[in-house]
């Protein structure tokens, strides 16, 4: 029968670490918000405040229960990186152009690039009626090749716009399907 006071064997090295113990809440902070990106959905509005709030719990706990301290901490630093990543986002978040659609606008020319079909304009500081909420910076491209515009001054336009595409997600990828793929296609060695 196996003795109920005896720890087992990782424990004997994990505690021989304790002075150590500290540096895995950057791990957990980044494993944290690594969690947020790995995510194939954004979260809710509240998401953030409530992995805030779950973190700070867990971190009272932590100070309240001496057996389980580390554990909880440790649960708290990545609750903590997902929450401040997800604040984070929100703070920054800047207004997309919610449809398509043909509007007029006054706009300042930010930049300008060559482009296939034309000069490619980034306009920053949009004004038309036709938005709620404006977005900061806009892509365009104009047919020709931008004789008399100069980055710094404003242009009126009548412009096709339409919102960013979304995120296209990676598939992923099996050695197998590859080397059917390369056996169909005569890759193979002889």
């Amino acid at each position: 029968m196996a003795n109920p006071s005896a720890k087992p064997v990782f424990w004997l090295g994990w505690s021989s670490e304790r002075d150590r113990w500290p540096l895995w809440l950057p791990v957990l902070l980044g494993s944290g918000a690594a969690l947020y990106f790995a995510l194939h959905f954004e979260p809710g509005p509240f998401a953030g405040w409530g992995a805030l709030v779950f973190s700070g719990l867990l971190a009272a706990a932590a100070l309240a229960w001496r057996a389980g301290w580390v554990v909880l901490a440790l649960l708290a630093a990545l609750a903590l990186g997902f929450a401040v990543t997800r604040l984070r986002a929100d703070a920054v978040a800047a207004p997309v152009l919610a449809r398509e659609g043909i509007i007029h606008l006054n706009a300042r020319i930010a930049g300008m690039e060559a482009a296939d079909a034309g000069v490619r304009l980034i306009l920053e500081q949009p004004i038309s009626g036709a938005f709620c909420s404006a977005p900061a910076r806009l892509a365009v491209t104009q047919r020709g090749d931008g004789d008399g515009l100069q980055p710094g001054g404003w242009i009126s336009l009548t412009a096709d716009l339409s919102p960013p595409r979304r995120p296209s997600r990676a598939r992923r990828i099996s050695p197998a399907r590859c080397a059917t793929k390369a056996m169909r296609s005569g890759s193979r060695r002889n």
